[in-house]
């Protein structure tokens, strides 16, 4: 008998962490009775790592013992899967397009393509209606092409490089910069108030001060905020003893906001921007960032006019 494959026992693995009964997880030695019994111990160990790596479950300790979940979505990947086989075959191959794309999600023309050797255009357009109507796959916005359906598994979440992430506006099309300067000052006064707060203190006050605007803020983006107000001499952290970080105000302030006012927040090419990038969008030779850093905000103006006008043009052509 064949030995199961890798991606056989991390299936197996995130079965069981979803079998737990408790909130917290499937406990770490029920898990390992269930699995290494069945492909020994040094492929369960190798499945953990796998399963860590691309961020599939997550382990947590509770009263001593070590508890292992699965991410939240996963489970409706799974149910989905299940959905999909007694699907026709022209439904599946289209999921499995779809599917392959992962968090970047994919748009018609892509499928369309890759699909004209067995079916027509019609034929794909009908996969993917009943496909959204049977809520095997959802569409989300882009936010470098506004107007295209761009095409993802249910449950899963988009790219943050694809959508923006929280601070972007869907509706707007630009960076939230309101939201953010909110919770900017919002953070600052709640820290100011309480002399030290940790950030999941923080995550609750924003809660019951109901400035998330019902968006989906993650701890990762309130850090991101508070860092910051850190850079930026307002906050200072405070390195617990038992590896908790605390933050307070910093004895001297300073009044900036870096996050809002640098031109790379409000950049259409944020996104495309990497030091690694021999085009214009290199934060290490972009001109305009350089007119920021020497005060010429007239050169950042033309810029900002002209990338936008640039990206329209390339939506149309699109």
């Amino acid at each position: 008998m064949a030995a199961p494959s890798d991606a056989d026992v991390q299936d197996v693995i995130l079965k069981e962490c979803m079998a737990g009964k408790d909130e917290a997880g499937r406990p770490m030695p029920e898990l390992k009775a269930a699995c290494e019994t069945k492909f020994g111990v040094a492929a369960f160990r190798k499945a953990m790592r796998a399963l860590m790596s691309a961020d599939k479950i997550q382990a947590k300790n509770k009263e001593g013992v070590v508890y292992v979940k699965a991410k939240a979505g996963l489970k409706g990947i799974t149910q989905v899967d299940e959905k999909v086989r007694t699907l026709p075959e022209l439904e599946r191959r289209v999921f499995a397009q779809v599917k392959e794309s992962g968090g970047r999600g994919t748009w018609m023309k892509e499928i369309k393509a890759v699909m004209k050797t067995f079916a027509t255009d019609k034929q794909v357009e009908a996969a993917l209606k009943h496909l959204e109507k049977r809520e095997c796959i959802t569409t989300f916005k882009s936010r470098d092409h506004r107007t295209k359906r761009v095409y993802i598994v249910v449950g899963v979440d988009p790219d943050e490089s694809v959508t923006g992430g929280t601070f972007y506006d869907q509706a707007a099309g630009q960076f939230d910069r309101e939201f953010v300067e909110v919770l900017y000052r919002t953070i600052f006064q709640t820290v100011k108030a309480t002399h030290q707060a940790t950030v999941p203190f923080i995550e609750r006050r924003l809660g019951d001060a109901q400035v998330l605007k019902n968006k989906n803020v993650k701890d990762t983006d309130i850090q991101a905020v508070i860092d910051i107000l850190v850079f930026d001499g307002r906050l200072a952290k405070v390195h617990g003893s038992t590896g908790i970080n605390t933050y307070c105000v910093a004895k001297t302030l300073v009044d900036w906001n870096s996050f809002t006012e640098t031109p790379c927040m409000n950049c259409s090419q944020l996104a495309t921007c990497d030091v690694a990038s021999v085009e214009q969008f290199n934060p290490k030779t972009c001109p305009y960032l350089t007119a920021w850093v020497l005060d010429e905000p007239n050169d950042v103006v033309r810029f900002h006019d002209s990338a936008a006008a640039a990206q329209g043009a390339a939506a149309k052509k699109n």
